[in-house]
């Protein structure tokens, strides 16, 4: 039942960024994320570790998307911190995946090879329904004919 509600907390979160700062309500998301994040750690037995994770995904993400932001590879729907930085509904994106490593996706613990192909797959899907729902815009095309 917990990897039920992790997923399902998941879903809405992760709905909540993108069709927030879809529609202009960046701030959503982040919101709902921090309720997400607080049953994520009230139903978790290691409260201290998840709670690192959550920093890292948070500090990675930020990291990342910043990087791409300043390569022009997507431009985000804005909100608080400026350009090229990422926003605040992107952070809440990655620390809203890091509630899913330890139970949603439990099961690929010890799988790296199959991590990392689904990782290299979801990734860029996710970036990709992020710009089909409107909450970014990919400067580039994803896929290039051949």
């Amino acid at each position: 039942m917990n990897t039920l509600i992790n997923f399902v907390a998941f879903q809405i979160g992760w709905f909540a960024c993108i069709l927030g700062a879809a529609r202009g309500h960046s701030l959503w998301g982040p919101a709902i994320v921090a309720l997400v994040l607080a049953l994520h750690l009230v139903l978790s037995r290691v409260r201290s570790a998840e709670i690192l994770l959550a920093f890292a995904a948070a500090a990675i993400g930020f990291a990342v998307d910043t990087t791409l932001i300043a390569l022009g590879t997507f431009v985000p729907a804005r909100s608080l911190l400026p350009q090229p930085l990422s926003t605040v509904w992107l952070i809440a994106l990655w620390v809203d995946f890091a509630t899913i490593l330890n139970v949603s996706l439990s099961w690929l613990h010890d799988k790296y090879l199959l991590a990392g192909i689904l990782g290299a797959a979801g990734g860029p899907l996710a970036y990709w329904v992020g710009d089909r729902l409107g909450a970014i815009e990919i400067d580039r095309p994803l896929f290039m004919p051949l």
